[in-house]
């Protein structure tokens, strides 16, 4: 029997047909929803960049306004310009300088300005706390030399030598190529110059020039300076070969860096002019000397003092275009020009005592206004090499018989008219021909030096205003200088004030106790100027 294999299927249940067509319309249900939100998301993501980008467009807008704004404020008219303020911070710490610092840069650059009284204070100081401080040597080597610079300048030789000594040892033991050793080097080398050790002098300058070249740079200022002197030291041991480079170099390199006010180059000149008068070139002498004077011409300032505008130092010295005499066995008249203005001056010996008559004369074809300050009068030695400094003693004229005194001086000088006109009060030119001296042309006052009274000013009896070659009538209607009414008001700080007319003079009388000296050397101060002459005096006494 055949048996045959029968697979039977299972029954399909009626509920699979229901739950498939729910599963459909779930599934389409949930893609529908899914798209929805899906559009909903696109749509909220727009919105948002486009209110991103709205609000990044507004922010850029602000600040191309405020940038507009800004420069509107900055290139505007002053009178409408925003300047942007400025916040104070509390906390904000203030710069601090170290007493020294101050003192020694105060001092420093007192001393490039010339205004040697303060400098002198301040390096002084300076020293005293280099002194207390613990950094060594340094700082008192700077602060010691930096006052013998300034020593240097006032002539003190001898005060300056001490503290260069000192400083040129200290440096040297650390090496001669420091910019302190060259210039302690350079100073010990202008004090053995003066003092006439022109060999150690050369030695110590040649130290000095290495030096400085090497911490400055060979054609800086300082290298200049000592250039010259080398130049001068040189020539003093008469080797004028040898001479001329260092001095050629020397004026070039300060030419290009004259220093403040060109003084430095000035001075520089002043004794290359010297120099070159002592080798008998007179031309080129005269030449340097005028350059000299220009320049130091533009730094005077009549109305100031020194101690406010610098010092500015004329010599009366033999050669120099300015430095004039008229000769006399007994009284000579010397006298220089600074800037239009003559100082003239003479010595009268009156046994115990010595009058002095300096005059003071506006040699401009204007009124100027000068400030007068103190006159001294010290005693030299007779040695050329001994720079030392005796101040005379100063005698008020209100203490002696003034009135006896001036007549002896009077007797003594009486047939010298140069010297008989200006001891005479005038409102008139002087008794003297018509081409004699300008000493004379205009009028003068007379009196004790400093304390002047006022001078009558002369008009004819009788003024008519009518037309005449003179064109007085145009003079009549011109107006009345303002300076002849309120020059007697000026007020200078710690100055005399007194006020010239073209060619008035003042003169003016000193006395002085008389040591029976033989040199002297008399300093008058007009202004910011500082105006030295010497005299050789007589140790016998005038009959």
């Amino acid at each position: 029997m055949t048996y045959r294999r029968v697979v039977i299927a299972p029954a399909r249940s009626p509920m699979s047909s229901t739950l498939k067509k729910a599963l459909l319309l779930s599934g389409c249900l949930t893609g529908l929803l899914f798209s929805a939100a899906s559009a909903q998301t696109v749509q909220t993501q727009q919105q948002a960049g486009e209110v991103s980008t709205q609000v990044s467009e507004q922010n850029t807008q602000d600040a191309e306004n405020a940038e507009h704004s800004k420069n509107t404020a900055l290139i505007g008219p002053p009178s409408e310009r925003v300047e942007p303020e400025k916040k104070f911070v509390e906390s904000e710490d203030l710069p601090e300088t170290d007493p020294w610092t101050r003192e020694y840069n105060s001092g420093l650059k007192a001393t490039q300005n010339r205004r040697y009284a303060e400098a002198e204070q301040k390096l002084l100081a300076a020293v005293k706390d280099a002194k207390k401080g613990v950094s060594g040597d340094q700082r008192l080597i700077l602060a010691r030399t930096a006052l013998a610079d300034v020593y240097c300048a006032l002539e003190k030789y001898d005060d300056a030598e001490k503290l260069y000594s000192w400083a040129y040892q200290t440096t040297r033991k650390s090496g001669e190529e420091s910019e302190a050793f060259g210039n302690a080097a350079h100073g010990l080398a202008v004090v053995n110059h003066v003092h006439g050790n022109h060999a150690k002098a050369a030695v110590i300058c040649k130290q000095a020039i290495v030096a400085r070249r090497k911490a400055l740079g060979a054609t800086h200022h300082d290298v200049g300076q000592s250039y010259v002197l080398m130049a001068l030291i040189l020539g003093k041991q008469n080797y004028p070969d040898d001479a001329e480079p260092y001095l050629t170099r020397g004026l070039r390199f300060l030419e290009k860096s004259p220093g403040p006010k060109q003084l430095d180059y000035a001075d520089a000149l002043r004794s290359a002019a010297l120099y070159r008068q002592s080798r008998g070139q007179k031309k080129e002498a005269e030449q340097l000397f005028n350059k000299s004077y220009a320049i130091t011409d533009g730094a005077v300032a009549f109305d100031q003092p020194a101690k406010l505008k610098g010092s500015v130092f004329y010599k009366w010295e033999e050669g120099s275009p300015r430095a004039l005499e008229i000769p006399d066995y007994d009284f000579p008249l010397r006298y220089i020009n600074i800037n239009g203005v003559r100082v003239a001056a003479t010595i009268i010996d009156l046994w115990e005592l010595m009058g002095v008559l300096v005059s003071i004369t506006n040699t401009n074809d204007e009124r100027v206004v000068l400030g007068l300050d103190k006159v001294n009068l010290d005693q030299l030695s007779l040695d050329p090499n001994d720079t030392s400094k005796h101040p005379l003693t100063f005698v008020d004229a209100n203490s002696i018989d003034r009135i006896r005194r001036e007549r002896v001086m009077w007797d003594l000088t009486m047939n010298r008219p140069w010297l008989a006109n200006i001891q005479k009060t005038r409102s008139v030119r002087g008794l003297v021909p018509q081409q004699g001296h300008d000493l004379f042309r205009g009028p003068n006052i007379f009196g004790v030096y400093g304390d002047w009274t006022a001078i009558p000013r002369v008009m004819p009896g009788r003024l008519e205003s009518q037309a005449s070659p003179e064109r007085v009538q145009y003079q009549l209607e011109s107006e009345l200088d303002s300076g002849l009414i309120h020059s007697n008001t000026i007020k200078m700080t710690g100055l005399v004030p007194v006020a010239l007319e073209p060619f008035e003079s003042r003169t003016g009388e000193l006395f002085y106790i008389h040591p029976r000296c033989e040199s002297v050397l008399l300093t008058v101060r007009v202004g910011n100027s500082t105006v030295q002459i010497p005299f050789k005096l007589r140790k016998r006494r005038i009959n």
